[in-house]
């Protein structure tokens, strides 16, 4: 298995800090428990990319160590989606749709680019982020079901939610049995 190799905070670090950390104001009681239960799970969510980032993407021994803008604002704008998909729960359900998708689209693909080098264009981390189309996609049709009000808003959150699930127990069970890379 991979070691932890992040002993020195990465300035995405201070941007994850800053953008998780101005969600909690948003944390009331004065919110219906449903409400604050979809916040909490979205911050899971963040917590969970943070904790790959920094197990998996920066220790990856053959991945570019060359950060470009490119990368930067790649990481940005993922927290850019995440934080505008939670300040929209609840009262724009669409919003929250696309920008959910769209935080897991960049997450993909930033994924993709990383685990690439020129001597294996495809790695198997790579192949391994495309669950990550699952709640992407599965968010996207939610939306056309909330646009057709098809589903209420509470089954609306509730498929997000299963879908990102099994999304992330898949990818957590493939993870931790990958072979070892040499």
């Amino acid at each position: 298995m991979e070691s932890y190799k992040s002993s020195n905070p990465l300035f995405v670090d201070f941007f994850y800090a800053v953008v998780v950390g101005s969600t909690f104001s948003y944390l009331t009681l004065d919110n219906a428990t449903s409400i604050i239960l979809i916040r909490l799970f979205m911050i899971f969510v963040i917590l969970e990319d943070w904790y790959v980032y920094h197990r998996y993407v920066i220790s990856f021994p053959t991945a570019r160590k060359k950060y470009t803008i490119r990368s930067f604002l790649f990481e940005i704008s993922m927290l850019l989606f995440w934080y505008f998909s939670f300040i929209s729960i609840p009262e724009r359900l669409t919003m929250f749709l696309i920008l959910y998708s769209l935080f897991f689209l960049t997450k993909l693909y930033a994924g993709i680019s990383h685990y690439m080098t020129k001597q294996s264009p495809i790695t198997k981390e790579a192949i391994l982020d495309f669950f990550y189309l699952v709640p992407a996609i599965s968010s996207f049709l939610v939306y056309f079901l909330a646009i057709k009000n098809y589903c209420s808003v509470t089954d609306c959150y509730s498929i997000v939610i299963v879908f990102w699930a099994v999304t992330i127990v898949s990818w957590w069970s493939f993870k931790l049995n990958m072979p070892e890379i040499e």
